[in-house]
């Protein structure tokens, strides 16, 4: 049976896709704005060109006398730009044949999360809005592809958060180490440098002053790690034992779970964090609640390539009620 029009079940889009989506050069130019921007997919830059094609479409129509109302439909174009804050008062009609893709692209809620200085990266800016911390006119919003107008006002939902992303904006930029003997401008608990037997200082010793969170999964069959920043809206590193081996069976050993947690220290380190929460959690629920052998040889290499251990925290989601716990095996009695 055909599906008609307005079927809930099989919704008709409303973007444009381009019709060659192999041309290389459009991926390549596609690709460069998608990072520029912080995009996650191309749906996300098809309802931008679909947004800016309609508009120039319906000033064409307007210029070439082919609508009716000229004025009432010139001023709602004109209106609804200056609003979004794309036009200013003095531009006319024929200007909107020359808007852009970047000029509806700046008006996003995640690029003037980032340009406001609310966010280091746009990658971060996206997930501060997709946890809820970023407020506009008192209001939690979610969507960082939203339009922001003029005349509303962004804002953190929470102090902390402000307080955290202020303190990460001062420490950008600064080194990490300041002398020979280890004396940094903003680190009380760096450790001591280790020299090898050519008198060069181990990158492990060389952690910084930033506080991150690491949280690790362990079951018997897998070890998953991630590594944050202290207020958990930002992924800075994962890693887990699919990464590192073929066998699946070892997955899950605690050589590998070593393996991931000098992975992950390294990306530590070259973020200047030197001092974590860690966050270990098992499956839970109506599986089993301890975790699996990878867990405390991941934590025992965080802390032997200079990572220091402000807690641990067991996370493992405990189960008031819920699910049926599933059937074992038959086995011969």
């Amino acid at each position: 049976m055909w599906k008609i029009m307005g079927d809930p079940k099989r919704l008709n889009r409303l973007y444009d896709v381009p019709r060659m989506k192999w041309n290389k050069q459009r991926i390549l130019a596609d690709r460069k704005i998608m990072d520029e921007y912080g995009l996650r997919t191309k749906k996300e830059l098809w309802k931008a060109e679909t947004e800016v094609r309609e508009l120039r479409k319906r000033a064409r129509l307007l210029l070439a006398g082919r609508s009716d109302n000229f004025e009432i439909r010139k001023t709602e174009i004109l209106g609804r730009l200056i609003k979004l804050g794309i036009f200013t008062k003095d531009h006319t009609i024929e200007d909107v044949l020359k808007l852009t893709l970047t000029d509806f692209l700046d008006r996003r809620l995640q690029t003037i999360v980032l340009r406001k200085g609310l966010a280091l990266t746009p990658l971060q800016a996206r997930q501060l809005i997709v946890h809820g911390h970023i407020a506009i006119n008192g209001r939690k919003r979610n969507i960082p592809g939203s339009i922001v107008r003029v005349d509303e006002v962004i804002s953190y939902t929470k102090t902390h958060i402000k307080n955290v992303i202020d303190k990460s904006i001062e420490m950008k930029g600064k080194p990490i180490l300041k002398d020979k003997d280890n004396k940094t401008e903003n680190n009380k608990h760096t450790p001591a440098n280790v020299e090898n037997k050519e008198g060069k200082v181990e990158w492990w010793n060389m952690a910084g002053d930033k506080i991150g969170i690491v949280n690790i999964f362990a079951s018997r069959n897998n070890t998953i790690v991630v590594l944050t920043d202290e207020t958990g809206a930002e992924i800075i590193a994962k890693s887990s034992g699919g990464q590192l081996t073929k066998s699946q069976h070892k997955e899950g050993s605690p050589y590998i779970a070593m393996k991931i947690g000098q992975i992950i220290a390294e990306k530590a380190r070259d973020r200047g964090i030197g001092e974590v929460h860690v966050k270990i959690r098992a499956p839970g629920g109506n599986l089993y609640n301890n975790p699996g052998q990878g867990a405390e040889p991941a934590l025992k290499s965080l802390t032997r390539y200079g990572l220091r251990i402000l807690s641990i925290q067991n996370t493992t989601p405990i189960p008031h009620d819920g699910c049926r716990k599933k059937k074992g095996y038959r086995t011969k009695k």
